[in-house]
């Protein structure tokens, strides 16, 4: 569709082919970040709101490998308004793992927590700290994961720290 566009306002094929080459996609949309040293794929995503979530999930297990997705909710409000979808987003995952909550702006006034989320998620489980995840991921991820890092908030930080142990 971007070749098209761009040829009909007459940009030259050969400037169409290198930009098509050279695009590497949209950051934080099912980006690749590297393969940890036990040899799990690393993947972020600002999937944040269950309907992303669940399309990012279902690309992920198409894919194939076992899915253990890292999900940091992005606001107390929105996990509270949306609880009830948070809890059914995960199913395509064989394993999540909850982070936090990125409170951004907020305060929370709503009396929600990830420990919540993930009590209720089916295969969900509750480590709160990067430091945490990241070493639960070192030890419990093989050649044969795929790990989808998924959150608006600073989630993404979480990447580096996994590619790094």
């Amino acid at each position: 569709a971007a070749a098209a566009t761009a040829a009909s306002l007459g940009v030259l094929p050969e400037a169409i082919a290198k930009g098509l080459a050279d695009f590497r996609g949209a950051s934080r949309r099912f980006e690749y970040k590297g393969e940890t040293k036990n040899g799990a794929a690393v993947y972020v995503d600002y999937a944040h709101h269950p309907s992303e979530i669940r399309a990012t999930l279902a690309a992920a297990k198409a894919m194939g490998k076992r899915i253990v997705c890292v999900f940091q909710p992005h606001t107390y409000s929105r996990t509270a308004g949306l609880f009830d979808d948070f809890v059914e987003c995960f199913s395509d995952a064989d394993l999540t793992l909850f982070a936090d909550i990125y409170a951004a702006r907020e305060q929370n006034i709503f009396g929600i927590s990830s420990e919540l989320l993930a009590d209720r998620v089916p295969n969900g489980r509750y480590l709160g700290s990067f430091e945490r995840l990241s070493a639960y991921l070192a030890e419990n991820t093989t050649a044969d994961d795929r790990i989808m890092i998924l959150g608006a908030g600073d989630i993404v930080k979480l990447a580096d720290l996994v590619l790094s142990k």
